[in-house]
């Protein structure tokens, strides 16, 4: 996390334990509320790089409104000041009201790194009664990545391999399409078939 825990036992790792419990504050991490910021952030960085499809995110509270979810590939720099927006894969619009505490957030990218960030930038607004509009924090009980290798796809235990005619054979999460481009420059179609020359 950016910043400190509340309590030694509310650490960032709490988020990854496999405890979904959002009842017990023990099982979540919490920064030091006490304090005030207008931008913090909390990541994980997976062993390796994988073809996400969705996270699984469980919050105790809903003072979370308004955060962002990004994922990073293993070239790409996190950067909490000025994030990417190519990286986005999600934000909770404050205006629309108080976020739900388990979201499902699809991904479907090739990420080694997922990142939450929650900000409150001046012209911020919330339609979330009890909303702090100048102050935020992390408080996050558990985020499930779900997804496979990155050479494989689909939610049937991941047993499909992507087609070798994708570019470094890497492929839509659910359906295995070339979603990155073709192995053969010269394919013509999002199915990379290759254009073949008639005389």
């Amino acid at each position: 996390m950016s910043e400190p825990p509340q309590k030694p036992e509310w650490s960032a790792q709490k988020v990854v334990d496999g405890n979904t419990a959002q009842e017990t504050l023990t099982t979540c991490a919490i920064m030091d509320y006490l304090k005030t910021y207008t931008s913090v952030w909390w990541k994980v960085r997976l062993e390796r790089r994988f073809n996400v499809a969705y996270l699984h995110v469980f919050f105790p509270i809903t003072r979370a409104s308004g955060y962002y979810f990004y994922s990073y590939d293993s070239t790409e720099v996190f950067d909490p000041i000025s994030p990417d927006p190519n990286n986005l894969i999600y934000h909770h619009d404050p205006d629309s009201g108080c976020p739900t505490s388990i979201k499902n957030i699809t991904v479907n990218r090739l990420a080694q790194e997922i990142v939450l960030i929650n900000k409150r930038p001046r012209d911020y607004s919330s339609r979330c009664a009890g909303d702090d509009l100048t102050k935020t924090t992390v408080e996050i009980c558990e985020v499930k990545v779900m997804g496979c290798n990155e050479d494989r796809y689909s939610s049937n235990v991941c047993r499909s391999l992507c087609n070798t005619k994708c570019k470094d054979r890497h492929c839509d999460a659910f359906n295995g399409s070339c979603k990155y481009g073709c192995a053969d420059s010269n394919a013509l179609t999002i199915d990379c078939i290759e254009m073949v020359n008639f005389e």
